[in-house]
C-alpha cells in the first residue's frame, strides 16, 4: 500500500500506511473504507483516497472475472473470495441478488437494498419480478452481516423460505441464501436451513 499513495504523500506514505491499517484492521479494510474517511485520515489528500478506491474495484473487477462465464452452483471457490472482498468490511447491511441463467451462469449481480447496521429490507415481489425481466431461472441471495457474526437471522430464514415457495410458483428456483460476515460466509443450503 506504501507505494501506491507515495507518489501522493511522498515521505510520509510508510507512516500513513501503516497508521491506516492499524486503524483499519487490515488492508482489505483499509481498501474497503469510506473514500471520504480516507481522504480525511490521508491529511485531505482525496488523490490518495480516490487512488486506493480505484485500486479496490481493480481487484473486484479481477475477482469477478473467473464467475461471469463459469457455472456457479457446485463451485463456490471463487464466488466466496470475490463476495468476501465486496461484503465483509461494509459498514451497512447490503442485499444482493446473482441472477443466474438456466445453466447457472451468472447473468447479473445486483444489489437489490441497503439497510442500516443490522438490517435491510428484502422484497420477495421485488426480486422475483425482476428474476423474470432479466430471465433468470435460479438465483442466489446474498446479504452481509457487519456485525462480524455470519449467523443466519430468524428473520433471514423466513423471507428466503418465502422466497423459495414463491419462486416455485414462477419457476424460479432459490439455490442458496449467503451471509457474508467478518468470520466467514455462512451458506443456508449447506446448514440445513432452507
Amino acid at each position: 500500500m506504501e507505494r501506491l499513495i507515495a507518489p501522493f504523500l511522498g515521505e510520509r506514505s510508510g507512516d500513513l500506511a501503516r497508521t491506516l491499517i492499524a486503524a483499519h484492521g487490515s488492508l482489505a479494510a483499509v481498501l474497503n473504507a469510506d473514500e471520504t474517511l480516507l481522504g480525511e485520515e490521508l491529511d485531505g489528500d482525496d488523490r490518495a483516497a480516490a487512488l486506493l478506491a480505484v485500486t479496490r474495484e481493480i481487484h473486484l473487477f479481477l475477482l469477478r472475472e473467473p464467475i461471469r462465464d463459469r457455472e456457479i452452483v457446485g463451485n463456490y471457490a471463487d464466488l466466496v473470495a470475490y463476495l468476501r472482498a465486496d461484503l465483509t468490511y461494509k459498514r451497512t447491511e447490503q442485499v444482493r441478488i446473482l441472477f443466474l441463467s438456466s445453466a447457472n451462469r451468472l447473468l447479473r449481480d445486483e444489489i437489490v437494498s441497503e439497510g442500516c447496521l443490522d438490517e435491510a429490507p428484502l422484497y420477495v415481489r421485488d426480486i422475483l419480478r425482476r428474476a423474470l425481466q432479466v430471465g433468470a431461472g435460479a438465483i442466489i441471495v446474498v446479504h452481509n452481516h457487519p456485525s462480524g457474526d455470519a449467523t443466519p437471522s430468524k428473520a433471514d430464514i423466513d423471507i428466503t423460505r418465502q422466497l423459495i415457495d414463491a419462486g416455485r410458483t414462477l419457476g424460479v428456483v432459490v439455490h442458496d441464501h449467503l451471509v457474508v460476515a467478518g468470520s466467514g460466509i455462512v451458506s443456508m443450503r449447506n446448514l440445513g436451513l432452507i
